[in-house]
């Protein structure tokens, strides 16, 4: 965002919480205009603009959104993510060809889908019974997507949206590796223990 963006922006803001800014002065204004600035510089002021505009029409308050909500608002808007149904969906159709086929399947999944499950995940759930798969791995695989979505989101918070179609290829994929079926049925033989212990 530019100065001039950041201008506008403020315009919007005086214009929809007018009792909020008759009480402050020009100087206020000013300093509120550079911490703004400071804080979107990195972003699209298209963007930045929309999501201020939905904050204001979804709120009720009498006094403007701050930085931390339209950043919020801004990365739910511009972090283009499959939903967790979808992702799910796209990885037991991968499942249903993925003995023979998983690496072609994988290469087919979604790039944020493709940094929780590995190849050979795909391999290994394609022979997985149909109730495991759509009840412990799915829940590991909830988790896992989950994960990677709330640091996608963080990082479009915190680097702006200029660059966020990086934001999902920069997820280190040690820290997203998802769990073989090994692990899965480790952790769920020791959560049926600890259910059973108690």
């Amino acid at each position: 965002m530019t100065e001039k963006d950041v201008a506008m922006l403020m315009a919007l803001l005086k214009v929809h919480y007018p009792a909020f800014y008759h009480r402050q002065t020009d100087s206020d204004v000013r300093l509120a205009a550079g911490l703004w600035a400071e804080y979107f510089a990195e972003d699209d002021a298209a963007d930045v603009m929309r999501a201020v505009k939905q904050l204001v029409a979804a709120r009720s308050e009498t006094w403007p959104p701050n930085i931390g909500a339209v950043k919020e608002q801004l990365a739910r808007l511009t972090v283009n993510l499959p939903s967790e149904m979808d992702a799910w969906a796209s990885v037991c159709k991968a499942c249903g060809n993925g003995f023979y086929g998983h690496k072609q399947e994988w290469a087919r999944l979604d790039p944020f889908v493709q940094k929780i499950v590995s190849p050979e995940q795909i391999r290994e759930w394609s022979v997985v019974a149909i109730d495991e798969l759509q009840t412990v791995i799915k829940g590991y695989f909830s988790r896992a997507y989950n994960a990677s979505k709330e640091r996608a989101m963080f990082e479009t918070k915190t680097t702006g949206t200029r660059n966020n179609a990086n934001v999902v290829a920069a997820l280190p994929p040690e820290e997203a590796r998802p769990l073989t079926l090994d692990e899965i049925q480790a952790l769920a033989m020791a959560e049926s223990n600890a259910l059973y212990l108690h």
